[in-house]
């Protein structure tokens, strides 16, 4: 098996050590650039992956809701509606990216 490049295995240390909410942050703009590149494979495992993030046992209503809005978001891609898509994507990035400003500010 090959070794990774040495930038390689610093970036994804590197995305490893960052805290959880820009970690998410990165995963929605990545889906975000899907739309805008159109690339539905990438943008339908952008949503698998923030699906699989959840953590159901500790905000289960929370987990509950973001099933749903996973859901939704998925069929649109599923009918490569992008703009749908990206307009959702980029609702839920502002949110959590101002959840994580607030988190911040009360340091």
């Amino acid at each position: 098996m090959e070794k990774p490049h040495p930038i390689n295995a610093y970036q994804l240390h590197q995305l490893s050590a960052d805290p959880a909410v820009k970690r998410l942050l990165a995963t929605i703009e990545n889906g975000i650039k899907a739309c805008q590149q159109q690339n539905q494979a990438k943008l339908i495992k952008v949503i698998l992956l923030l699906h699989k993030s959840l953590d159901k046992q500790l905000w289960p209503e929370f987990a509950e809701q973001s099933i749903k809005f996973y859901q939704q978001l998925l069929g649109l891609a599923e009918q490569k509606n992008y703009p749908a898509c990206q307009k959702l994507l980029v609702k839920l990035h502002n949110g959590w990216q101002q959840t994580n400003l607030n988190n911040l500010a009360n340091y």
